[in-house]
């Protein structure tokens, strides 16, 4: 299964572009995004007691899908990509990314207005709009790209299962017909054990890194 995790987290993010990248723009917003939580707490005393719960809300989402892009950005292989890919889709960061998307592409609107960053030259300003952007938009995206993957990933474990059970009654088949033929008993169960050593066994934890294989 370790392999169908890597294939759909590969899926989920190609889009973006190659692994590297991806930890490098989940760097860049991470960075974003705790300056923003930095920015709340640190005017906490501004905001009348409504603007604050709503600002500690957010500042807490942007903190809870800061930590998720800084693993991701922090992943150094295959399996560690894969296992910060899909910590994305947890209940607790499905739920702080619409925020965050909303507060992202806002920003990009701003910047475009002129009402954010009226200072910055009109390269910088284009810049921003750009990553606030594609920012905002992969957060949108980012639930449904989970339901795709998780549903991709249970039809890779049935259809592992399914081989397993089929493997397993060949096996079977093959040890009656030992335990039959007597005089061919040596020979039968040499091929049987070739057949079970080409097979490893089902392996329930989408994120076991086979270390052998190199997946």
């Amino acid at each position: 299964m370790s392999r169908a995790a890597k294939n759909q987290a590969t899926v989920a993010t190609e889009d973006m572009g190659k692994p590297d990248e991806v930890r490098l723009g989940a760097k860049e917003e991470a960075v974003l995004l705790n300056g923003v939580a930095t920015t709340i707490y640190g005017n906490l005393d501004k905001y009348s007691p409504q603007e604050r719960a709503a600002n500690l809300s957010l500042a807490q989402s942007c903190m809870v899908v800061a930590s998720g892009l800084q693993t991701i950005a922090d992943s150094r292989t295959d399996a560690g990509f894969t296992n910060a890919v899909f910590a994305m889709c947890t209940p607790e960061r499905r739920s702080a990314e619409p925020p965050i998307a909303q507060l992202e592409l806002t920003l990009a609107a701003g910047f475009n207005e002129g009402k954010i960053g009226s200072g910055g030259t009109s390269q910088q300003r284009a810049e921003a709009v750009a990553m606030l952007t594609t920012f905002g938009n992969t957060m949108v995206s980012i639930p449904a790209r989970c339901d795709q993957a998780e549903a991709q990933m249970a039809e890779a474990g049935r259809e592992e299962q399914q081989a397993e059970i089929n493997h397993q009654a060949n096996v079977s088949r093959a040890l009656t017909a030992a335990a039959i033929v007597f005089a061919g008993t040596a020979i039968v169960a040499g091929e049987v054990g070739a057949a079970a050593a080409t097979r490893p066994p089902v392996q329930n934890n989408y994120y076991y890194v086979n270390e052998n294989n190199g997946y």
